[in-house]
This record gives structure tokens, sequence and C-alpha cells, in this order.
């Protein structure tokens, strides 16, 4: 059983927390839900996504620096469990990347408005959905 008493202990200890955390992130891509869907011809179009909070900062960040990079988006559960990544995402474009003044509670305040040549049936305003930006990883998931 580990004690952490001082003040240093409980810097590393949390520390090691939050790599914790953005890796869980990488692996099962940071949660959000549909606030838009702009349907055009050939079923292709525009999704409006709002991210939820609760995610370390860094990993924000990091999907602005890739904002001009492709990003995955796979459908999920309202218990925010998706399946297979692989082939429940499509990839899509940044259109708009905005900063929601005054966000309502849950809301990360990061907005993002992409660009799908083709949309999955489960693109639909209230949905829960999974973002990923390039380079993160993209394989199944273990079943939990």
């Amino acid at each position: 059983m580990d004690i952490w008493l001082d003040e240093d202990s409980r810097e590393i200890a949390t520390e090691l927390q939050r790599r914790r955390h953005i890796r869980y992130q990488h692996y099962h891509w940071l949660a959000g839900w549909i606030d838009k869907v702009e349907h055009e011809n050939f079923g292709g179009g525009n999704v409006t996504i709002t991210l939820f909070d609760g995610i370390d900062s860094s990993l924000y960040e990091e999907f602005k620096a890739k904002k001009g990079e492709d990003f995955g988006v796979v459908t999920a559960e309202k218990t925010l469990r998706t399946w297979w990544h692989n082939n429940d995402k499509k990839n899509g474009q940044v259109v708009e990347w905005k900063e929601v003044k005054d966000p309502p509670p849950g809301s990360s305040s990061h907005q993002l408005r992409l660009r799908f040549a083709e949309l999955l049936e489960g693109y639909r305003p209230g949905r829960i959905i999974r973002v990923h930006c390039d380079g993160w990883p993209n394989q199944r998931l273990p079943a939990e």
C-alpha cells in the first residue's frame, strides 16, 4: 500500500494519473455530441460537433495543432462506448473551429464543423460521437 504524504510525492502521483488519462483518451478518442448536420448531394455533408468537458487541456491543444489534417469520427452509445473504430468511422476535414462563449455544463466550449464525403447513419443531432486526430491509435478496443 502506497501512502503519498509529502507535496513532491503527490505531484508525481498526479502527473502519473494525468498521463494515464491522456493515454486512455488517445486510444478511446475524445467524446462529444452532434449539434447539427447539413446534408449535401450524394451522401456527404457537414457535421457540427461540440466536445465534452473534463479532458486534459493538452489534448484540445493537440487537436487545434492538427486541424489541417483529417479527423476520424465514430458513432458511440450514450455510455460513450464504441465498437470497432476501423469500421465505424469516417474521416472528415475541419471546416471551422469555434470557441463557444459561456458553454453549457459538460461542454468544453470547443466546437468543430467537419466536412465528410459520406455521412454515417449515426451522425444525427443529439447523438454521441468520439473524435480522433491524425496520429492517434486506431485499433479495435477490447470488449469492456
